[in-house]
């Protein structure tokens, strides 16, 4: 039986740092050339600390996303009511509004027909009323002449 031989010598292997001590992990990553994925203990703390620090830089943008978005929904929220309250006085504004229109088209067609009332004399119209005041005055007179007569007969 023969013994394996190992083609490479270690002290050929490039370490990625170079710090020239005992490779204890190997990088497993294609972009690196062949010899470049050795690391030592150091190399291979100050990797794993970069991935932390990554990580809780992720870790802090995640949580900001979070706290924005939760922000903007609610000042969403709060925007959208404000539309909606806009929304029910601009409703409001407009039924007012045509309301007022209303009365003041009625008010114009009332002060026209009165025009119109007043434009067109009627000779029977104008003899109706004369003899209403005739009447309403001889009433009057009546009622004051019996007072009259009640003051005069009570004295």
């Amino acid at each position: 039986m023969q013994d394996i031989q190992i083609s490479e010598i270690q002290n050929e292997f490039k370490y990625l740092e170079k710090h020239k001590q005992m490779i204890t992990p190997i990088l497993i990553d294609h972009k690196l050339n062949k010899q470049e994925r050795f690391l030592c203990q150091e190399c291979f703390d100050k990797r794993h600390q970069v991935s932390e620090s990554m990580g809780g830089k992720e870790d802090k943008l995640i949580k900001k996303r979070k706290i924005i978005n939760e922000i903007a929904d609610q000042y969403s929220e709060i925007i959208q009511q404000y539309n909606n309250n806009l929304e029910n006085l601009r409703t409001k504004l407009t039924s007012a509004i045509e309301i007022i229109i209303d009365a003041n088209k009625n008010w114009i067609r009332e002060l026209n027909q009165t025009k119109i009332r007043y434009c067109i004399y009627s000779f029977i119209d104008e003899l109706d009323d004369q003899i209403r005041n005739i009447q309403q005055y001889l009433h009057t007179f009546q009622f004051d002449f019996f007072d009259k007569l009640k003051i005069g007969i009570k004295q």
